[in-house]
């Protein structure tokens, strides 16, 4: 293959980074803790532009966004499974499952909270956020390219990415 594909291919290739007896590191998970921190970078970036001291807002209001937009992306995940949940609903709860849309609304929900609580205008925060959104989301589609959850369709001809499960 193309020398550039070469580290696609391992990171497709190897989801698990490290395996002990004790815990597993996987690749989304790195993926997506980057994903976080460089959306927060961006947001208080894009804050500073306005004036605002992202700093200045309380660390309990950042903490209550993360659950906001991963309880909002796990929940949307749960109402796709539909009747599915119900039949086994601690089997769901445990496995990895968000969408994307539901993490959309708990921001939405959560800068609303922002907004009232700090006096901030909504729509600054939700620039801020955007921009935020939109170089953390480049790095997090990486970690779902690793992980394999984010596929789309079979494809016949052309460029197309094959995942095997190792396991």
């Amino acid at each position: 293959g193309i020398w550039i594909w070469k580290p696609f291919a391992f990171l497709k290739d190897h989801p698990v980074l490290l395996h002990t007896s004790q815990f597993n590191i996987v690749g989304f998970g790195i993926f997506a803790s980057v994903e976080s921190i460089v959306m927060l970078i961006f947001f208080a970036w894009y804050l500073d532009l306005h004036g605002i001291n992202a700093i200045s807002i309380p660390p309990q209001l950042y903490v209550f966004g993360g659950v906001m937009i991963w309880f909002g992306a796990k929940a949307f995940h749960w109402e796709a499974l539909g009747k599915k949940f119900f039949l086994n609903p601690l089997k769901y709860i445990k496995e990895t499952g968000f969408y994307m849309q539901g993490g959309v609304i708990g921001a939405f929900l959560w800068l609303t909270v922002l907004s009232v609580t700090q006096d901030i205008s909504f729509t600054i925060l939700a620039d801020a956020l955007c921009w935020g959104g939109l170089v953390g989301q480049a790095i997090g589609r990486l970690g779902c390219f690793n992980y394999g959850c984010c596929f789309g369709k079979p494809v016949k001809n052309g460029f197309g990415v094959h995942y095997t499960n190792h396991n």
